[in-house]
């Protein structure tokens, strides 16, 4: 591979200064029905940033969790990847990537993080 080029802005790889990884969980029950945290003014799935020494499930982890108050199961083999330049936030030179697990939970009740999550929506 000669070089790999990051989004519009044409960043290169040894122009990085710097990647911010975040790592949220697409929640579903049994009924199939998806999991979504309200702040911040819209939806969003749980999730946040990782920790020193933390991998990418327990960061995962972690946050539902704190976020929720559930524990999840992850589904295996779920795993995906979204990264974008900062450069409409004044950091050309960052790279957010943001890992997405697949996750379920059964029958346990939501206890939202105040600080974090102001209510909790199902979504069929």
């Amino acid at each position: 591979m000669k070089e790999i080029i990051y989004n519009n802005s044409n960043l290169k790889a040894n122009e990085i200064d710097e990647i911010v990884i975040r790592v949220k969980a697409l929640i579903i029950n049994s009924k199939n029905e998806l999991l979504l945290g309200y702040s911040h003014n819209c939806y969003q799935f749980p999730g946040g940033h990782m920790e020193d020494g933390e991998s990418e499930y327990e960061t995962a982890l972690r946050e539902v969790k704190e976020e929720t108050g559930l524990n999840v199961t992850f589904v295996e083999g779920f795993r995906m990847l979204d990264e974008h330049s900062l450069a409409r936030e004044s950091r050309p030179n960052t790279i957010k990537q943001t890992v997405y697990f697949l996750a379920r939970y059964e029958g346990q009740e939501f206890v939202p993080q105040e600080a974090e999550i102001l209510k909790i929506a199902l979504m069929d």
